[in-house]
């Protein structure tokens, strides 16, 4: 398994904390957990537009997350698939029934699944 952490960023951290989980961790998202639950997602475009509309790096992530979500309870690859492709995201998060985060699937691990590709 696969160190969610560089995926995840707390409610309450800053714009720029979140470039910088964004640049670690190669997938233009991060998963925005608050009490070890999942509450949103934060992309770069979300970053873009909150930049476009006056925000800067020290303003907290919390007015610019996104609750609605793609997100699977088991891990699967074939669904995630098909969520990723037709979601056009890059990242998805696999939660238990508490929306406690479980495990990531990032678009490289489709591409490892049905290219054998490896990174």
């Amino acid at each position: 398994m696969k160190n969610i952490n560089k995926f995840t960023i707390e409610l309450g951290s800053t714009l720029g904390e979140a470039i910088t989980k964004i640049k670690l961790n190669r997938v233009r998202t991060v998963l925005v957990v608050q009490e070890s639950k999942l509450i949103g997602v934060l992309s770069e475009g979300d970053l873009l537009k909150a930049f476009i509309n006056g925000a800067n790096t020290k303003n907290l992530i919390n007015q610019f997350i996104n609750i609605e979500f793609s997100y699977l309870e088991e891990k699967n690859i074939k669904i995630a698939s098909e969520v990723v492709s037709k979601n056009n995201i890059n990242l998805l998060p696999v939660v238990n029934s508490e929306m406690e985060l479980q495990e990531v699937i990032t678009i490289y691990d489709v591409f490892d699944e049905y290219l054998n590709f490896d990174l």
